[in-house]
């Protein structure tokens, strides 16, 4: 077992790809090896060098969400063999829809009356909760306060839970984040598709493992047993997705899981400017609970007119859209196209006041979405 923390810029995808290679030339074969990748973008990354570079196309490069469909579907004795997931083809209405339905033949059932106007709240909270029972294994409804759905109380949470299960099995459905959950209760329940499962890969790699969730983490353990050949490379400083129920200890308890795992650190950053690198470690170093880590440029500096980083503080908003109009203008004014400048926000309510200033300062700006900037 093998933890590699790798920061930023220092090479990770190219480590994962020589480590699979080295594993090939260690006896064992391409087909019986696991690359677990975050997403498809990565899949297609970690294909294009392993697959063609490497020339080794028998390895098998996965999402964990293709993963838990095929185990869904063809694992031995899964009752979910047969089942779909929710469209609006398949589920007129969505889940939103099929949740009411349910909601609010509850309340008639159990209460004097229905509620009006009708709380669509409590709809959100039960999906909000159910999605992350099934990406985090916190309970619906039960015992336990701290694991009751807010509007409801265990009593009802449980009955919606068990009544919306029933319907999605009477029409053979289940929702995207559905699938990794039934595969994990799959491994769990069943030991024909448990072994078939955990003998069909000798070696295990997964990327980016600090944005695995619990039940992403508890799947990946249970499909490196029983050898427990399993390479994980990740770094406890980026991890940006606990909003999707991504759990920090996955990384920092590794060793806890596997008493006796090596852990490697690449130190070198390969990709930015030596001013980037040791400021953004400057201000890394203060998170809390992580890993000790050396970052360091292997840029040489370079002679460069361009301005370095700088840290302006305001008081307000106002103040901080003031400030980037004044830094736009006096990039321009040093010769800069519009074109060459963007300005990053880090949530979606500061982008209107900042193109509202810039509209009121006659800048001309292209407002992307995240999804336009990344494929641009």
């Amino acid at each position: 077992m093998v933890l590699t923390l790798a920061p930023a810029g220092s090479g990770k995808t190219r480590v994962l790809t020589r480590r699979v290679v080295e594993a090939v030339r260690g006896g064992i074969t391409p087909g019986r090896i696991l690359c677990v990748v975050f997403n498809k973008a990565a899949s297609e990354v970690m294909s294009e060098r392993i697959h063609g570079d490497a020339g080794l196309p028998g390895v098998h490069i996965r999402t964990l969400h293709s993963l838990g469909y095929e185990i869904c579907r063809q694992a031995p004795g899964s009752p979910y063999a047969g089942y779909g997931v929710v469209t609006e083809q398949t589920l007129p209405g969505g889940l939103t829809d099929l949740v009411r339905k349910v909601l609010k033949a509850d309340f008639e059932q159990h209460t004097a009356a229905l509620p009006y106007p009708f709380p669509e709240h409590l709809v959100v909270a039960y999906q909000e909760a159910a999605s992350r029972y099934r990406r985090t294994l916190t309970p619906i409804g039960g015992d336990d306060p701290g694991v009751e759905v807010e509007g409801f109380d265990g009593d009802q949470a449980r009955r919606i839970r068990e009544e919306v299960d029933r319907r999605m099995k009477e029409k053979s459905l289940m929702t995207f984040d559905e699938q990794l959950f039934r595969a994990v209760e799959i491994l769990l329940e069943h030991p024909a598709a448990r072994s078939a499962y955990q003998h069909r890969f000798d070696s295990v790699l997964v990327d980016e493992v600090q944005d695995l969730t619990p039940v992403q983490f508890l799947m990946l353990r249970l499909l490196s047993l029983p050898l427990n050949n399993l390479f994980a490379v990740g770094d406890d400083d980026q991890m940006i997705n606990s909003f999707t129920g991504a759990d920090p200890e996955n990384i920092r308890s590794f060793q806890r899981w596997y008493p006796g795992a090596a852990i490697h650190t690449l130190g070198a950053n390969y990709r930015c400017r030596p001013d980037i690198v040791t400021r953004s470690a400057s201000v890394i170093s203060h998170n809390i609970n992580r890993f000790d880590k050396p970052i360091r440029p292997v840029q040489a500096e370079a002679e460069s007119d361009r301005e370095t980083i700088r840290v302006i503080a305001c008081p307000s908003l106002e103040a901080e859209t003031d400030a980037v109009v004044r830094t736009i203008r006096r990039w321009r004014n040093r010769g800069y196209e519009y074109g060459d400048m963007a300005v990053l926000v880090r949530v979606q309510s500061i982008a209107a006041p900042l193109q509202s200033a810039l509209k009121e300062a006659d800048l001309p700006f292209d407002p992307m979405d995240a999804g336009a900037l990344f494929q641009s």
